[in-house]
């Protein structure tokens, strides 16, 4: 949970979803047909990265439908969520998965 979602503790615990979920997919999983369900209870990004390639993908759940976000010419996803950006294997980074805060930040 991002720090501006404070109100949201109540009684020790957690009403509604959290900004982001972050989840590794294996051959064979139920990955995808998690997404209408962190939809539903308020998540705003999910994060998949493949168990064996490291590759990245990140779905915006804000909003009508899910949709997958882009990346730059250089592989690097930018989350609304978060500030970061974000980069698989697939992207360059060598079999792992990077983050950094944009140059701009």
């Amino acid at each position: 949970l991002l720090p501006e979602r404070d109100d949201r503790y109540r009684n020790q615990f957690i009403e509604g979803g959290p900004d982001v979920v972050v989840e590794i997919k294996s051959p064979g999983d139920e990955t995808y047909a998690k997404i209408p369900f962190y939809a539903e209870i308020g998540v705003r990004e999910l994060w998949v990265v493949d168990r064996d390639t490291q590759a990245l993908e990140v779905y915006l759940l804000e909003g009508a439908a899910p949709r997958l976000a882009p990346a730059d010419a250089d592989g690097w996803i930018a989350s609304a969520a978060t500030g970061l950006e974000l980069r698989g294997s697939a992207g360059g980074a060598g079999g792992r998965v990077e983050l950094r805060w944009p140059p701009e930040f």
